[in-house]
């Protein structure tokens, strides 16, 4: 029993980095590829684990399991599911924070890809556990929406300013819209004389989201007017107390 507790080729510990919580999956298994030659035992290769816990790592052991009577695979359990989540989490959400709206990409491609991304970072499961309300959940995917969206489009949902992200998908559209009419398309002039009744259907067709288009210009128009008042306004508000 004594010899057990001796550990054999002490050296190989140099190659056994410190563990903090990160990238728990390549820290076991340096260690299990280490172990054969240092002939460790498993309780032996569990105190290797408890002595190279820092920060985090070394905060949920204390915390959560110290006083436990572990196996080395209990141990090693525990860990991996507790810090193998976090990472997860961690490249989940910097990929839905960092998400932008792609220059071929759709409004409502952009929206549904937002979606997915927030479900994978804080899905279904986070909100039943009350963990994240469902409301808190709903405003942080209109931001990062929003925050993602390409530049043109942003800075008029800015001008309207959409309370709701239903709002925020139908203005988002319609200025889709707009932009796509307003962009010259090359193909269309090449239209040959046969097709030009198709063109002239689709182009009725289409008349009720001219109208909601030309209707969301004037009203942007009609904000920017208002700002350049109010701006001149304070110019000459400001030369007069002068």
């Amino acid at each position: 029993m004594a010899d057990e507790k001796i550990l054999k080729n002490p050296s190989l510990l140099a190659s056994i980095r410190q563990f903090k919580g990160e990238d728990p999956e390549d820290f076991f298994k340096t260690l299990e590829a280490t172990a054969p030659l240092g002939q460790w035992s498993p309780e032996q290769l569990k105190s290797i684990v408890v002595l190279r816990l820092e920060g985090r790592a070394r905060r949920f052991y204390e915390a959560s399991l110290i006083g436990q009577d572990l196996t080395y695979e209990q141990l090693k359990s525990k860990l991996l599911s507790q810090f193998k989540t976090e990472e997860n989490f961690a490249s989940n959400f910097s990929q839905f924070s960092m998400a932008v709206q792609l220059p071929s990409e759709k409004v409502r491609d952009f929206e549904t890809r937002i979606e997915g991304l927030a479900l994978n970072s804080f899905g279904e499961k986070a909100v039943g556990k009350n963990e994240m309300s469902t409301k808190l959940r709903e405003k942080m995917v209109l931001s990062q929406f929003m925050a993602g969206l390409q530049p043109r489009i942003r800075a008029q949902m800015i001008i309207e300013n959409p309370k709701s992200f239903s709002a925020v998908m139908e203005l988002g559209e319609r200025i889709e819209t707009v932009q796509f009419m307003l962009t010259p398309n090359v193909n269309v002039l090449n239209v040959k004389e046969s097709h030009s009744e198709k063109v002239l259907e689709a182009v009725r067709a289409s008349g009720e989201t001219v109208e909601k288009t030309l209707d969301l210009l004037c009203r942007q128009l009609d904000s920017l007017n208002s700002r350049l008042d109010k701006i001149e306004r304070e110019k000459k508000g400001a030369t007069f107390s002068i």
